[in-house]
């Protein structure tokens, strides 16, 4: 979804965000109170379908946010530009807040926001595995509900252990915190392995694999800086690097020899065929041992081997243990 902020100002806003924007003030001159849009979210499903996600404080801090479904002008009785349906769907919310009044809007976000900060309190005595950034009520137009929503934005550790948006949605308060506990696990072992890190001077670890792949396409500081700071995950087509909650691995096949691949700690050799006997003895020794490849070292030590069937192909497929290096994300060093 492409969202457009408040603060960004008016010329980041797109064509269709800024048609919203201005056909809602423009209704807004008759309302005695004037609820500020925060931001606008649009996500284009196919063609001309869109879906709207639409931000409003209607008192310093107390945000609802409106969402709407597009859909074709006979089941919206006729209306026919995006502006005007998620106007409408919004000064649905308005009228509503007009009936029920600024405090009763007020007492929803009170109760969701003490239900989840009582939820975090108990973990590990308020230790920030989690942090309550915007409570807000949600009215789903698109599905027709009559009743508000809790939606809480918490500041949570994503896979690369820096800090991520979550989001939890739930029809009550009181549901908020069954739906907490099941991030705590998460969120637990990711606090507890950022902390162990940080112990060691490091911002995470990296299989030496995927130290080896860097090394056959640039420099290991440059690569390593550009795995554990980009943004969205980017695949090559032999090779993919990936974070899991502050660790790089890899998986990839070799170009010249597809029938080369390898995951983690699982090594595949497709249309390759040993004697049981030499597979039993391959468990303790070297994966070099088996077979050179520049990403293979000796300090790769193999656990398992057997061999498999699939189709009309065989493979040896062998699991191994590898040493599991500390890095540092600004500069690039691994140790």
């Amino acid at each position: 979804m492409k969202m457009w902020y408040r603060h960004e100002g008016r010329s980041k806003a797109s064509k269709l965000a800024l048609e919203i924007l201005e056909y809602v003030n423009e209704h807004l001159r008759g309302f005695e109170w004037r609820p500020r849009i925060t931001s606008i979210g649009i996500r284009a499903d196919c063609g001309d379908i869109y879906d709207f996600e639409v931000e409003l404080e209607f008192s310093p801090g107390a945000f609802v946010v409106v969402r709407y479904g597009d859909c074709d002008d006979t089941e919206r009785g006729g209306i026919c530009t995006d502006s005007d349906a998620i106007g409408q769907a919004i000064f649905a919310v308005f009228e509503d807040f007009r009936n029920r009044g600024i405090s009763a809007l007020s007492a929803m976000l009170y109760d969701a926001r003490h239900e989840a900060l009582k939820t975090l309190s108990t973990w590990s005595g308020g230790a920030t595995h989690a942090e309550l950034v915007k409570p807000r009520l949600l009215r789903d137009e698109w599905c027709g509900r009559q009743e508000y929503l809790s939606d809480l934005e918490f500041r949570v550790l994503d896979n690369k252990l820096g800090p991520s948006e979550l989001n939890i949605v739930a029809d009550h308060p009181s549901l908020l915190n069954a739906k907490l506990k099941t991030h705590r696990e998460l969120m637990d072992l990711r606090f507890a392995r950022k902390t162990e890190l940080a112990r060691q001077g490091a911002d995470g670890s990296i299989d030496q694999i995927a130290i080896n792949a860097i090394a056959q396409r640039c420099d290991i500081a440059d690569g390593i800086r550009w795995v554990a700071n980009r943004t969205v995950e980017a695949r090559h087509p032999d090779l993919y690097l990936y974070v899991r909650d502050g660790h790089i691995g890899c998986e990839g096949y070799d170009a010249q020899n597809s029938n080369f691949h390898w995951n983690g700690s699982s090594l595949t050799l497709w249309n390759c065929t040993l004697p049981e006997i030499a597979i039993s003895q391959l468990a303790g020794q070297p994966i070099t041992r088996l077979i050179e490849h520049p990403i293979l070292s000796s300090d790769m030590i193999i656990t398992e081997a057997s061999s498999i069937e699939i189709g009309d192909q065989q493979a040896i497929q062998v699991n191994f243990d590898q040493p599991k290096r500390l890095f540092c994300k600004v500069s690039g060093r691994s140790w």
